[in-house]
């Protein structure tokens, strides 16, 4: 009651083995396993790094797409 649940719910719960591998718990959530905030803010870092690489690229190929189009016959 109170809680807003979201996706990372169930992302933890479902790679919860993975998460205390990575050290981003302590413990499973069981085991009242705490959060590494440093871990988890690297982990986020990394994912916001890769996802931006992956829009520069869709954005390349986009103008590139745009501009064969804008040389097509009208």
């Amino acid at each position: 009651r109170g809680i807003i649940k979201t996706e990372w719910d169930k992302f933890v719960h479902h790679n919860e083995d993975d998460l205390v591998r990575l050290g981003i718990l302590g413990a499973p959530l069981r085991d009242r396993g705490l959060i590494n905030v440093t871990r988890l803010q690297q982990l986020h870092n990394g994912a916001i790094w890769q996802l931006g690489r992956r829009l520069m690229e869709t954005e390349a190929r986009l103008a590139i797409a745009e501009s064969k189009l804008a040389a097509l016959p009208a």
